[in-house]
């Protein structure tokens, strides 16, 4: 599909999924798509998450969606639920040199320990919402969120949850740096000899 076709799918989707998208986010998405329909699907699918109810911006789109950051801040997260704190320093300072939004990293890291948790305990009363969440994702990533959360205890995939939401609200509130309150996450979250 040429960029027209894509700017054009990009308003369905997000409209589709109860959103809202600003002209200029539009045009990022598409300019950098190269035609890549896949691709353009999983970065609307993250600005979602990250916007929330607000629109969609050019900004958002422009410091979300580069190649390079998406690799980067799926190895970051892979590292920090992993417990493999060397990688995810690495990794966040990568981010950070480009830019990468903190709120977004938190978003990310969330989401991937709530696909933890669904993997971990298919019993515990999820929303079919949230089953088809984990089930449409690619084999792949499936695979990848259970074996990590084989790792840990569902006790422990709850507090790192709330370790997250912890980090959120002390960024939000002015009662931590934003490099402070990741560094403590990617320390504390999930350590590797608390497992249980």
């Amino acid at each position: 599909p040429n960029a027209g076709q894509i700017a054009r799918w990009v308003q369905q989707k997000v409209a589709e999924e109860g959103g809202s998208i600003a002209p200029e986010a539009v045009r990022s998405l598409s300019m950098n798509s190269n035609g890549d329909l896949w691709f353009v699907n999983s970065e609307v699918e993250k600005l979602l998450m990250y916007a929330g109810e607000r629109m969609i911006t050019g900004e958002m789109a422009d410091s979300m969606v580069t190649g390079m950051q998406s690799t980067t801040i799926f190895a970051l997260v892979d590292a920090i639920v992993e417990g493999r704190q060397d990688v995810a320093r690495h990794n966040l300072d990568t981010l950070y040199h480009e830019g990468i939004a903190t709120g977004y990293v938190l978003t990310m890291i969330h989401r991937q320990l709530r696909l933890m948790a669904m993997a971990k305990d298919k019993t515990m009363g999820i929303s079919e919402g949230a089953k088809s969440e984990l089930s449409g994702l690619h084999p792949f990533a499936q695979d990848k969120a259970r074996k990590q959360a084989s790792r840990f205890s569902l006790p422990a995939v709850r507090r790192a949850m709330r370790a997250v939401i912890a980090a959120d609200r002390s960024i939000k509130t002015g009662m931590s740096d934003e490099r402070a309150a990741l560094e403590l996450l990617i320390t504390e979250m999930l350590p590797a000899g608390a497992r249980r």
